[in-house]
């Protein structure tokens, strides 16, 4: 059996945090200017929306594949970390079709898992599953830009991340 180590939540200080929010805020707003043309925008999140489960599912898959501490967690446990996965997916959609109006925040995407989560996912496993969800959406961008907007949907999924 393989023993899994949990580390107590860090956190940073707050006017570390109110700063890189606004940045990440600044950042995303001045990309909204830089979109893909509407037309191309709007199908590729049409296109985007109806893979969203299929993204998570991958996202998982990459984790099994990868990590054997996901592997070692308890099926309860990984399902939390698949809604985490799914959380953020879907924060990325709603930036991506509102980049001036959507500020979900990363606090937010956690928040769709138990507090008991953190006891057995420590903060560097952390940005394993967050490194890893990126990636596979990133991998997966010409599977759901229209045609035409990959680099674009590329940037896009840069600049969100």
């Amino acid at each position: 059996m393989v023993e899994v180590h949990s580390a107590p939540p860090v956190r940073a200080p707050a006017p570390l945090v109110d700063r890189a929010r606004r940045l990440c805020v600044v950042h995303k707003a001045a990309y909204a200017d830089a979109m893909p043309t509407t037309q191309a925008r709007a199908e590729t999140l049409r296109r985007l929306r109806s893979v969203t489960g299929r993204l998570a599912t991958a996202a998982l898959k990459t984790l099994d594949a990868d990590y054997a501490w996901f592997r070692a967690l308890p099926a309860q446990e990984r399902s939390w970390v698949g809604t985490v996965a799914q959380a953020g997916i879907d924060s990325f959609v709603a930036w991506f079709a509102d980049p001036q109006h959507s500020q979900r925040s990363a606090t937010e995407v956690f928040a769709a898992a138990p507090p008991e989560l953190t006891r057995s996912v420590s903060l560097q496993h952390t940005l394993s599953v967050i490194r890893t969800v990126v990636r596979v959406v990133e991998d997966n961008a010409d599977d759901f830009a229209s045609p035409g907007a990959e680099r674009d949907v590329r940037e896009a999924i840069l600049v969100y991340s």
